[in-house]
């Protein structure tokens, strides 16, 4: 089953204190959030990602990244892998110290894998030049890619291939975009839009559901016809 975006993306500014917070409405219990947040501190970092009556989203690591040029900004993304209560949440990032400015992104996808929805394929860059690119590897066919880009160039667009999902303007100009389908495992170019100046991006890959294999099906199928089902409930 192919990654489908689900009820459109909100996003929220910082308004005061260590949090940021955005209401998202029309979530669907089964399908996955992808979360992307942006700061402007030197140190801070993501304490915690809160979702109204769920678990806490988890983390990604590798998606961390910082550029002193963009006045100190800091992005990440995290996912929360299963909505186990769907319509209204409130999704609050929780920083360790006071920022100065800041964004919360979160878009709905349905067709994920809800057992191990992040591929662990990340990577993240920063740079100064137009139209950047980066890299990110991906374990499994079909993924998902969901990435973040702040730049003080001006407003970006999403590279070929991808679609914008959400934007703003914290402090300076920040965005999301998707592709649901890289196809084939290996490495893909995550490319943005924008003229030269600074630029912070990060990225992640996120695995879709699996399927039943040909194998799989054959012996399930030969388990229903020979033995009453019983192999054949098995693999199904």
């Amino acid at each position: 089953m192919p990654i489908a975006r689900g009820a459109p993306g909100p996003t929220a500014v910082w308004t005061s204190g260590t949090t940021i917070s955005v209401t998202y409405a029309g979530l669907t219990a089964g399908r996955g959030i992808v979360i992307g947040v942006v700061w402007y501190h030197a140190t801070a970092t993501i304490s915690s990602i809160t979702l109204t009556s769920e678990a806490n989203a988890t983390l990604l690591a590798g998606t961390l990244v910082r550029n002193a040029a963009l006045n100190d900004t800091a992005l990440q993304i995290a996912h929360l892998r299963e909505i186990t209560v769907g319509g209204t949440k409130t999704i609050t990032a929780t920083l360790s110290a006071t920022p100065s400015a800041g964004a919360i992104f979160a878009q709905e996808y349905s067709g994920q894998d809800t057992v191990d929805f992040s591929d662990a394929a990340t990577n993240t860059g920063t740079g100064n030049s137009a139209n950047p690119s980066i890299t990110v590897t991906t374990n499994t066919d079909n993924d998902l890619i969901y990435s973040i880009n702040v730049t003080n160039a001006e407003a970006q667009t999403a590279g070929a291939g991808f679609t914008l999902v959400s934007t703003n303007t914290a402090f300076w100009w920040e965005a999301t975009e998707d592709d649901v389908d890289v196809g084939v495992a290996g490495a893909k170019t995550v490319p943005w839009t924008h003229a030269a100046g600074d630029w912070a991006i990060s990225a992640a890959g996120f695995k879709p559901a699996s399927t039943l294999g040909a194998a799989q099906f054959m012996v399930a199928t030969r388990g229903l016809a020979g033995t009453g089902g019983m192999i054949g409930r098995d693999y199904i």
